[in-house]
């Protein structure tokens, strides 16, 4: 796929929250930071499922339209530190898109992603390392000189490099490193990645109970 147009975006978007909501109860139990209360995979469910339910009320598949959606969904259902983080990601994404733009190539997912990470560091008063906001920086940063042609692509060196973030999470954060875990919010992200591409490869079908 070369290009991505608002409506395969919208499943996208609904798949990754269904891969989410898959690891909900795996996420919880990796929270530790910045307080061990069990909930980032709940609190990152709740603020996707708000994005869901606003592309559920849109009768268009335009895809300013859906991102526009996507953001204002995902701000009002923001939950906790990784869900406020979260939708911020989405509103640098939504928020980078030209007026007008019918789709989207793989250089401008990144040049999304991109602007996702300015949003969100400028978003925290003090950003922390081994957290979500380390994947979308290493994607941006390990990014820069790359060149993809199709989202098949993209989304597999994506997820290569989320895991390596994630994997890194602990030699960041001391209170990860002793608890022997990774960060719940960078797990989440690559578990939304994750469900991305499924739709890039042409899943249809959603399921959100």
């Amino acid at each position: 796929m070369r290009k991505l147009n608002g409506r395969r975006f919208k499943i996208a978007f609904k798949k990754a929250t269904e891969n989410l909501l898959k690891h909900k109860d795996e996420i919880n139990v990796l929270n530790v930071f910045p307080v061990p209360d069990g909930d980032t995979g709940s609190n990152m469910v709740s603020t996707m499922m708000e994005g869901c339910k606003q592309l559920d009320e849109l009768k268009s598949d335009d895809l300013p339209d859906v991102l526009t959606a996507i953001k204002n969904g995902t701000l009002m259902g923001a939950r906790g530190n990784s869900g406020v983080i979260l939708s911020q990601i989405f509103r640098g994404m939504a928020e980078w898109l030209p007026k007008g733009r019918k789709t989207i190539t793989p250089r401008d997912f990144l040049e999304m992603l991109r602007n996702a990470r300015k949003v969100a560091y400028s978003a925290v008063i003090k950003p922390i390392e081994g957290t979500i906001l380390t994947v979308v920086r290493m994607i941006d940063e390990e990014s820069r000189d790359l060149q993809f042609e199709d989202f098949e692509n993209l989304m597999d060196w994506i997820l290569e490099i989320s895991e390596k973030a994630v994997e890194l999470t602990p030699s960041l954060l001391s209170k990860l490193r002793e608890a022997g875990v990774v960060d719940a919010g960078a797990k989440g992200l690559y578990y939304i990645f994750e469900g991305f591409k499924e739709a890039i490869l042409g899943a249809e079908e959603v399921r959100l109970e």
